[in-house]
């Protein structure tokens, strides 16, 4: 299961509730936005940690959850950047070498005018 679902599922057991409608309503969204949102990640910590105080429900459990999403995040990003520099690197390195391709052309250029 993805974490965001998983959080998603023990926020309506927490809050007492069976459907996915009940916590979207809960939030003020329509359920089509609210799947959305864990779909694509995008879990609305804020909104639900407000939820369990308000019914004065502990919420170290999100908190837990929550970094270890943000972990994940950090690592996902830490990972992109480091694919997007080797691109570059690898571009860098490909723009170099026609770089001396063409001097090497200008050069045989010059001999061949003389």
């Amino acid at each position: 299961m993805n974490r965001p679902k998983e959080i998603f599922e023990i926020t309506k057991r927490r809050l007492g509730l069976r459907f996915d409608r009940e916590l979207a309503d809960l939030l003020g969204i329509k359920k089509s936005t609210l799947s959305q949102k864990i779909s694509r990640g995008d879990f609305p910590f804020h909104q639900i940690r407000q939820l369990l105080n308000e019914r004065q429900i502990d919420v170290c459990w999100l908190e837990e959850h929550e970094g270890k999403m943000q972990k994940t995040d950090s690592l996902q990003s830490i990972n992109q950047e480091s694919e997007r520099m080797k691109d570059k690197d690898q571009i860098i390195q490909i723009q170099q070498e026609y770089i001396e391709y063409l001097k090497q052309l200008v050069e045989e250029q010059k001999k061949n005018t003389k």
